[in-house]
């Protein structure tokens, strides 16, 4: 009896040692897994975002139409599509949102620009989130100061109009 002792402990340890090499495997092919995901993540965010770059960053309607006609053609739907497959959840929701907006309001947008900015922002704030700061504090004003010159006028529009939907 005393031999099992001797033989289970050892056998014991082996399969222990065997048991956190296959975690530590696993764990190690998810983490090269995520960072190969997140390389194609930053590329298919940055083709996704380049029309909106362009109809936010060239004010006035000729770089307005370039961009809209950009948003429409066949290769950025694609491009939405590969979005669509590797997006987090939340930043699909804020894209899908943007969209949403686009396609019901999108001749009403110069009433209410503000609108769509606070959506781009949201998206931007989600995209940063997905690709590892997901304890981001920033707000979706905050990921456009870098852009609009007088984001206070937008600040200004955002809290009129929801102080005007609480009454």
């Amino acid at each position: 009896m005393e031999w099992l002792g001797g033989v289970a402990i050892p056998v014991l340890l082996a399969l222990g040692a065997g048991m956190a090499w296959l975690v530590r495997n696993e764990i190690e092919e998810r983490r090269a897994a995520e960072e190969r995901l997140s390389a194609d993540r930053r590329e298919v965010y940055r083709r996704l975002l380049v029309p909106y770059v362009r109809l936010f960053g060239r004010p006035g309607e000729e770089g307005a139409a370039k961009a809209v006609e950009e948003i429409l053609s066949f290769d950025y739907r694609a491009v939405a599509f590969d979005f669509m497959l590797v997006a987090s959840d939340e930043a699909a929701q804020a894209y899908n949102a943007l969209m949403q907006y686009t396609f019901k309001e999108g001749d009403k947008t110069s009433e209410r620009p503000w609108e769509m900015m606070l959506l781009w922002g949201r998206l931007l704030l989600e995209i940063r989130r997905s690709l590892g700061n997901k304890g981001s504090k920033l707000t979706n004003v905050d990921m456009l100061r870098f852009f609009i010159k007088d984001i206070e006028t937008l600040e200004e529009a955002a809290a009129a109009a929801a102080a005007a939907q609480q009454k």
